[in-house]
């Protein structure tokens, strides 16, 4: 756990300073005897030292756990949508490189010349990195 302060003239919060940090362990350990001290002291060799305490009830901590657990199912649901795009995109290239394939092994004879083939190859990439339906038109395949 980490403890910022920043004056009160600090209107957009933009001068944070690190007052304390405490270990989990230490946050455990303190936290049994139903707070948790602090040091609030920007300059700690100082002389004048400010103690804080947080007193963290049971329905905090359970009220904490649920924002998490509701922060997880967002980031779950996102990361879901997020692979089930990229496994489309995924089926997608994979059909553009099996149609490439198709041409090389099946129709390379046909083409009326190599620059021929070379800009049909190109017309499958585009076609298929722009994630277009249907199939890309090749004037000399029939």
């Amino acid at each position: 756990m980490k403890v910022y302060r920043t004056p009160q003239s600090d209107e957009f919060g933009t001068r944070w300073s690190l007052t304390d940090s405490k270990t989990t362990q230490e946050v455990v350990r303190d936290w049994h005897s139903g707070h948790i001290g602090l040091d609030g002291t920007i300059k700690k060799k100082g002389k004048r030292h400010t103690k804080l305490y947080l007193r963290i009830e049971d329905s905090d901590v359970i009220a904490l756990s649920n924002a998490l657990f509701k922060r997880y199912r967002r980031e779950q649901s996102k990361l879901i949508r997020d692979l089930k795009k990229s496994e489309k995109e995924v089926e997608t290239l994979q059909e553009g490189l099996r149609k490439i394939w198709h041409l090389i092994t099946s129709h390379s004879e046909e083409a009326p010349s190599k620059e021929a083939l070379i800009q049909a190859v190109q017309e499958i990439v585009n076609h298929y990195s722009t994630y277009r339906k249907g199939k890309p038109k090749i004037g000399w395949i029939k």
